[in-house]
């Protein structure tokens, strides 16, 4: 059987858990579910009539803070995966999220995992024409992130792919993660590159 790692990241508070339940159980999480520093989900699936084993893991997401310890504990789990792929994520009704995918998530991939495929997930997209989360937007003078920005956002920081879903709604995350193994398959058809020196962050467990 296939084995794909693949990590999940991006702001706190989201819906990367609820993406994953989703995924993984077929179900959504509770109001009171608080996720972890650092949770695992697994899914055995069927892709292209071969069974794939499918291990996902979820960095829960900070803002960034003056502490130079708690920076480094954040990324660590993240960091030592070896991952086949990487997920970063933001909701399209939180433009700041949005944001941080430009100033903080991407550059912590490109430091940390720059050899893995990048998939870009829009998180929440029913949302999107909800009447109460567009006035709450608006009331900040804000409106949602369009699918054509989160394309332009997905080739500016080389992402494979962009990709829209809601948990809520059932809509689009058996694409996501159809595009997680493909991406995998795809990068490890191609040629090695030559050996790099790895800092510790880049350390298998």
């Amino acid at each position: 059987m296939q084995s794909i790692k693949c990590s999940i990241i991006g702001d706190s508070g989201i819906g990367k858990t609820s993406l994953l339940i989703a995924y993984t159980a077929k179900a959504i999480p509770g109001e009171r579910y608080t996720p972890t520093i650092f949770d695992h989900y697994s899914a055995n699936v069927m892709f292209n009539e071969r069974s794939v084993s499918l291990g996902i893991w979820e960095t829960i997401g900070r803002t960034k803070t003056t502490n130079p310890f708690e920076e480094e504990e954040e990324f660590e789990p993240f960091c030592s995966l070896n991952n086949d792929v990487v997920l970063i994520c933001f909701s399209v009704v939180d433009p700041s999220s949005f944001e941080n995918v430009r100033t903080k998530w991407s550059p912590e991939v490109s430091q940390h995992c720059p050899d893995a495929p990048v998939i870009l997930v829009g998180l929440k997209s029913d949302l999107r024409n909800d009447d109460k989360t567009l006035k709450d937007l608006m009331d900040r003078r804000l409106s949602p992130i369009s699918e054509r920005q989160g394309e332009l956002m997905a080739k500016e920081i080389n992402a494979v792919k962009y990709i829209e879903c809601s948990s809520q709604a059932r809509n689009g995350i058996k694409q996501v993660f159809d595009e997680v193994i493909r991406s995998a398959n795809r990068s490890n058809s191609l040629p090695k590159k030559p050996g790099k020196v790895l800092t510790h962050h880049c350390c298998p467990m």
